[in-house]
């Protein structure tokens, strides 16, 4: 008699929680109380409705676009702030350098027919007060919101945590880091945003952390030492991810493995030139 498998015999829910944490994904159903992780999978749910949005379950924010806020842009009333790229818009390359942290967002006036900050989300009022703000002094950084961001993941609702972000560049001008860009559709003419920030090297966001700074308190005891010093300083400390370097390692093998082949017969070749070299009293052959 065939006894059914473990995950054959669970709800269609349950399976999926448990195929999340065989490959390293948070579920959906652990989403309310788990920390944040830089390159973390975060698991849509599968009810196939906008309630399967990983995002508003993690955070208290909307559930489609690119800003995600909490509070309100109009009001200056923001205390966070998630941006979101799915990183497949080609009219709008929103672009993270994963090696210096640059990261390049463009605003939410992306077709014409609206100004350049009457958008539905005011995204781009948004943009422009957190950008003004943090060319000021620490007093008014503070009330620069965190801004979280998140990429689409290959599989349905799923999302990527990429990092927390602060306005600006330590490689850029003040007027480089928010720049209005003028673009073409259909013959009509309008302007966007291009902003660009740095994501920081806070590999963790702590649950901890989020609360306080949606009761008001970003500065409080489970800040980020990254984010209180770019507050208190503008000090930018980037998460700088250089690549690691590809190496051939079947050629390596053949090369220096102890089997023989190219590896013997190189050692053996070098060891006739370094004698035959000697024996004439010239110099021996350096590799």
């Amino acid at each position: 008699m065939t006894t059914p498998s473990t995950s054959a015999a669970l709800p269609a829910a349950k399976q999926t929680d448990l195929h999340a944490r065989l490959d390293g994904a948070v579920p959906y159903s652990e989403l309310s109380e788990c920390d944040l992780v830089v390159d973390q999978t975060y698991r849509g749910g599968t009810g196939g409705t906008v309630a399967d949005d990983p995002i508003q379950k993690l955070l208290p924010v909307g559930n489609q676009g690119g800003f995600r806020y909490h509070g309100s842009p109009t009001q200056g009333t923001v205390r966070l702030c998630v941006l979101y790229t799915s990183g497949r818009e080609t009219d709008w390359p929103d672009r993270l350098d994963v090696t210096t942290g640059d990261f390049t967002y463009f605003g939410d006036n992306r077709k014409p027919g609206s100004q350049l900050l009457r958008t539905t989300r005011r995204g781009n009022v948004l943009l422009e007060d957190t950008f003004r703000s943090s060319h000021g002094g620490p007093d008014v950084r503070a009330s620069v919101p965190p801004y979280l961001l998140f990429q689409k993941a290959g599989s349905g609702r799923d999302v990527i945590f990429r990092g927390l972000l602060v306005p600006g560049s330590p490689r850029l001008s003040p007027e480089e880091e928010l720049v209005a860009v003028w673009r073409t559709t259909e013959g009509h003419r309008f302007q966007n945003y291009r902003s660009h920030f740095t994501v920081l090297k806070t590999a963790t966001i702590s649950r901890a952390w989020i609360k306080e700074i949606l009761t008001g308190g970003p500065l409080s005891i489970h800040c980020p030492e990254e984010w209180r010093k770019w507050v208190s300083e503008r000090t930018y400390q980037p998460l700088e991810a250089p690549s690691t370097t590809a190496v051939d390692r079947s050629c390596s093998a053949l090369i220096c493995g102890d089997s023989g082949g190219i590896g013997r017969w190189l050692g053996v070749s070098v060891a006739r030139l370094t004698s035959a070299g000697r024996a004439h009293g010239s110099r021996s052959l350096r590799l």
